[in-house]
């Protein structure tokens, strides 16, 4: 499959009708020179002759799109090498987590304020449903989270 080479059509029939005209012209020009030159022209079997302008436009159209895959298969390869490595990085990465495990724990001084901060956020909350209860309000409003924009 790596070995076929695929071509549109229009291309390719752009490519034969140049080959074509080229050679229409060399043999004007052989003709020209045949009669200063006197010799005969060689025959060939025109089957023979259409093939090889078949397999010249072919030549020419397949030097072309493999000149322009190029740059993708080497941008293909280095995409490819470049997520293999990354792959295999991630997965030691992985493996190794125990040495990396220092990265995810919270330091103490963060984890110390954190809970100073959640304990008075509660003692807010209940000193904030006691100023309620002072002022009167129903019985249903202690299902709502407090807010202290009231």
């Amino acid at each position: 499959m790596e070995q076929i080479v695929y071509c549109q059509d229009q291309v390719y029939r752009g490519a034969l009708q140049k080959v074509r005209e080229k050679e229409a012209e060399e043999e004007k020009n052989r003709k020209s020179n045949q009669y200063f030159l006197s010799s005969p022209a060689p025959s060939s079997d025109p089957s023979i002759a259409e093939i090889f302008q078949h397999l010249i436009a072919y030549h020419q159209e397949v030097g072309k799109r493999i000149s322009s895959h190029i740059p993708l298969i080497i941008q293909f390869f280095i995409l490819r090498t470049f997520g293999q490595q990354l792959q295999k990085s991630m997965l030691q990465l992985l493996q190794n987590k125990d040495q990396y495990d220092w990265l995810l724990r919270e330091r103490s001084d963060t984890s110390d304020k954190r809970k100073f901060l959640k304990e008075r956020l509660m003692r807010l909350n209940r000193a904030l449903r006691a100023a309620r209860g002072l002022q009167g309000t129903s019985p249903g409003n202690e299902d709502q989270p407090p807010s202290l924009t009231d």
